[in-house]
């Protein structure tokens, strides 16, 4: 009877720690819906990113059966951006009253998106043509009055010599450079961009100000947003259409703290580089989940532009999931004490399918967790002493039945 006993209370402890045990020490948990497959892929919404460590190295996937718990392997989508070379020959240098020409001979099989052009001239604002052919008797227009400049001087060293275009397939390129003087060509490089396909989100600030500070001479735009969100591309829109070219810093406001003085802010450089009429002025940095920005334009000695907006670009966090059969499972996220998971899919990404079908989140629930400054009951000392006075009595109360039946 006694071992009964005994064995009936320490199933009672396993089964309470066991339901605590399922969400450990998450706080927010969604149930994860439309399983039909092995593998599925999911799709992290925006109101997440708050709640969850900068990497995502809290996030589990668990299946949930009784009072057992099984973690789903994941990986997260990540798509392979690139930027390939590819080889040509220089077959012709010619030269007419309007200008110079560079024909350039590449692999008819061969798509293009980008030529770098390095000019021996220092200082120059050329409207260059591009064209394209198979036969290199009929041309096709690819780039127009397409402006590339040079600035070089005590205060300036500022270069544009870029040519983006959309992807473009021919076996024969031919810039024109229309330049009364030679601008000494000395080489091109041609390339092509190869990324896989991505999900990226849009996100416009909920309210911008835009100050010009005549000491300082800058430009400062603050762009809040409703929630933290990753972004990589921050998008500055111009609205004059005079030239200009200058320095711009973007910065995401890292942390905030209560002192004496007031609230004081901390922000950390995303980004420094050129802001052109010559450029679309979006400008790239690593994914960082930000919900205000602050846009720093240097003018010099220039009247400030007119910034009617800004728009951020951020990637869609995708996670791919083997699943072992329908059940309910969910998504565990806000836990600060555990460190990135390892599963094995990682080392097989090629045998995932291509094509996947995208399951659904539930609506987030918070974890019930212990009120600060408290312990939880199975973990509180007092709790466990409890227990094993509890056990004792028992114990004692079963040997003295058993001593008076003797």
């Amino acid at each position: 009877m006694r071992n009964r006993i005994l064995v009936i209370i320490c199933l009672l402890l396993v089964t309470i720690g066991g339901a605590k045990a399922q969400f450990g020490d998450y706080s927010y948990k969604r149930s994860i819906n439309g399983i039909t497959d092995q593998w599925h892929s999911l799709d992290l919404p925006d109101n997440i990113y708050e709640k969850v460590s900068p990497k995502l190295v809290d996030i589990r996937i668990i299946e949930v059966n009784g009072v057992d718990t099984l973690e789903v392997p994941y990986i997260v989508k990540k798509a392979n951006r690139s930027r390939e070379e590819v080889n040509f020959d220089v077959i012709n240098q010619t030269t007419s009253v309007d200008g110079f020409y560079y024909t350039f001979k590449v692999d008819p099989n061969a798509s293009i998106d980008k030529i770098s052009i390095d000019l021996g001239q220092e200082n120059f604002d050329f409207k260059v043509a591009l064209e394209g052919s198979q036969d290199q008797k009929e041309w096709f227009t690819i780039l127009e009055d397409y402006r590339i400049v040079s600035i070089k001087n005590s205060l300036t060293d500022y270069q544009f010599t870029t040519l983006k275009f959309l992807k473009s397939q021919f076996g024969y390129y031919r810039l024109f450079i229309p330049a009364k003087e030679n601008p000494d060509f000395r080489s091109a490089g041609l390339s092509r961009t190869l990324v896989q396909q991505e999900k990226y989100r849009d996100y416009v600030p909920v309210n911008m100000s835009v100050t010009n500070d005549r000491k300082t001479k800058e430009t400062v735009i603050t762009a809040n947003f409703e929630l933290p969100v990753p972004m990589s591309t921050i998008a500055v829109e111009v609205a004059d259409s005079l030239d200009y070219y200058r320095s711009v810093t973007i910065q995401f406001l890292k942390d905030s703290f209560n002192t004496e003085k007031g609230w004081q802010h901390k922000y950390q450089t995303l980004y420094r580089g050129t802001l052109s009429s010559l450029e679309n002025n979006a400008f790239h940095f690593p994914p960082t989940v930000a919900d205000q920005l602050k846009i720093i334009i240097d003018n010099n000695d220039n009247r400030p532009l007119t910034l009617p907006g800004v728009k951020a670009v951020g990637k869609v966090s995708v996670l791919i999931a083997r699943f072992a059969s329908p059940g309910n499972y969910y998504l565990l996220y806000g836990n600060k004490n555990v460190r990135k998971p390892d599963y094995d899919i990682k080392n097989f990404k090629s045998s995932i399918p291509g094509d996947l079908k995208s399951v659904e989140l539930g609506a987030e629930q918070i974890i019930s967790q212990s009120q600060p400054g408290t312990q939880p009951l199975l973990e509180s000392q007092w709790w466990f002493w409890l227990v094993i006075v509890a056990v004792m009595l028992v114990l004692v109360l079963f040997s003295l039945k058993m001593v008076k039946g003797k």
